[in-house]
């Protein structure tokens, strides 16, 4: 169910450059306000369109996910 719903996702996403903030959250399985409050403390890229509407590219979110990596050690 979850490899299906990530294929999904890419599919929608497609080459789409920007993302907005909703259906971002919901890739990094957040809810908007926490990807919001994210953006605002400086941890996530995001790009302001016209209309100050925010967006995210792909690498913004990949990005975030890589700078939050942790260590297995055993």
């Amino acid at each position: 169910a979850t490899l299906a719903q990530i294929q999904a996702d890419e599919a929608r996403i497609g080459d789409r450059l920007a993302i907005p903030e909703p259906e971002a959250a919901r890739l990094l399985s957040l809810l908007p306000h926490q990807l919001r409050d994210e953006r605002l403390r400086g941890r996530i890229a995001a790009s302001v369109i016209v209309g100050k509407r925010i967006r995210y590219s792909r690498a913004d979110l990949l990005q975030y996910l890589a700078d939050r990596r942790v260590s297995t050690k055993e």
